[in-house]
């Protein structure tokens, strides 16, 4: 909105009023007010959105405040509105991949449960009046039954407690970094993730260099936007060979996790003065790429999950 309004020839303070009164979300129209109001003391976009880190990611203001300096605010707006929307588009792609499995195996435990709870104990009954001994099986299936039945008070604070514990995990870097870890392990989810983070890595990097920023700022604010702790870390630790006077490509060889493909192709925009496109095709490359294999993997899934609740059932 901002990009398509400031190319209408709207004065800035002007289009910050007119999205205050658009965005239905009230904290972010009332940001715009605040925005607005800090843009008509004299004080820069790019200061006044940095104000509030809270809200507006370091991404955004980065790229407003070199699109200020080099006089091409419209433009950077446009690419970093494309960004925004293919990160998402890539991200939703992930988890619906991860989502598809988890609705299945939810409603498969969720319909054994109350198989357990409801039916089982009734077949319990009858087959105390024949007097039989029961198969190892249906000991163990009536066992189970009889534990949910008398301690379902029990499991319910356990799942509670473990859902509260792995929500407290995720907000301590170790506990992100031990899951993401195991993550990574799985088969197929584990290299979709990976290539969702570098079509990130790309685009991000590849957009704030094109909007000029320096490469330093733009792997500081690439980091930022990266979701895997262990790209994180690297990312960081290239960011200080970079600073040293290693080149790009180097740097990332060096770490041993980033794909070949990647430090190929910014090798070559390296020597070609055209790095920025260069990553944006890497983007677009993984992009696809992503898209093929949740296709792939969602067809499959489809039969193997039914054949489990099947099996569960």
């Amino acid at each position: 909105h901002l990009s398509n309004l400031i190319s209408s020839g709207l004065t800035l303070a002007r289009v910050l009023e007119l999205l205050s009164d658009q965005i239905e979300h009230a904290r972010l129209a009332g940001l715009c007010i605040q925005i607005h109001d800090d843009i008509k003391t004299g004080t820069h976009f790019s200061s006044a959105l940095e104000k509030y880190p809270e809200v507006l990611p370091p991404l955004l203001v980065n790229t407003v405040r070199a699109g200020e300096a080099g006089g091409t605010l419209e433009q950077v707006l446009k690419s970093l509105s494309d960004t925004y929307e293919r990160e998402e588009e890539t991200r939703s792609k992930v988890k619906q991949a991860f989502i598809y499995p988890v609705i299945v195996l939810s409603v498969a435990v969720i319909m054994v449960t109350v198989l357990l709870i409801f039916v089982v104990p009734n077949l319990t009954k009858m087959y105390d009046d024949l007097g039989q001994t029961l198969p190892l099986l249906t000991r163990i299936v009536v066992g189970a039954s009889d534990f949910i039945v008398d301690y379902w008070w029990l499991l319910l604070c356990t799942i509670l407690v473990a859902i509260f514990l792995v929500r407290h995990s995720f907000k301590q870097q170790g506990g992100r970094k031990f899951f993401y870890g195991l993550l990574l392990k799985i088969p197929v989810f584990g290299d979709m993730s990976t290539r969702s983070d570098m079509a990130s890595f790309s685009r991000v990097l590849g957009m704030l260099l094109g909007s000029g920023v320096g490469i330093l700022e733009s792997l500081r604010v690439t980091e930022s936007v990266m979701e895997l702790p262990v790209y994180v870390e690297e990312v960081a630790r290239v960011r200080g060979e970079v600073t040293r006077g290693i080149s790009l490509s180097q740097a990332l060889d060096a770490t041993k996790i980033f794909p070949k493909f990647v430090i190929q192709m910014i090798n070559i925009g390296e020597e070609s003065g055209d790095l920025d496109n260069t990553l944006s095709r890497v983007a677009r490359t993984y992009d696809r790429d992503i898209g093929r294999r949740i296709k792939i993997v969602t067809t499959i899934l489809e039969p193997l999950l039914i054949l489990v609740v099947g099996v569960m059932v």
